[in-house]
């Protein structure tokens, strides 16, 4: 249901961020501003770049871990969820055809 038509129970932050969602801007080529767009994909690739440098330096750190006979610990348990995590936004990007050119 959209969020306009649920009546006027919606908090006035909920509302702009939705509205900022489901901004139309970016689906018209004559009201987009380069600056925002720039803004966004620098973002998106920092969030990007995050996850890829992840699926190298967790195992790492989980092997480490394992090493010192530390599977029990939180540090591992918390790692262990990061790096599925990571995992499934890389098959995610992937899936949706997004791969940068240094990717193999």
């Amino acid at each position: 249901m959209p969020l306009e038509s649920a009546g006027d129970n919606w908090p006035a932050s909920l509302v702009n961020a939705y509205s900022s969602i489901t901004d139309t801007s970016f689906s018209d080529p004559t009201k987009f501003d380069p600056g925002q767009v720039a803004s966004r994909l620098a973002a998106f690739e920092a969030v990007y770049d995050e996850v890829a440098d992840g699926l190298t330096s967790i195992p790492a750190e989980l092997g480490r871990l394992r090493a010192e006979g530390k599977q029990k610990t939180v540090r591992y348990k918390e790692l262990f969820s990061q790096k599925l995590m990571n995992d499934y936004l890389m098959a995610l990007f992937e899936r949706h055809g997004i791969r940068f050119l240094d990717d193999n």
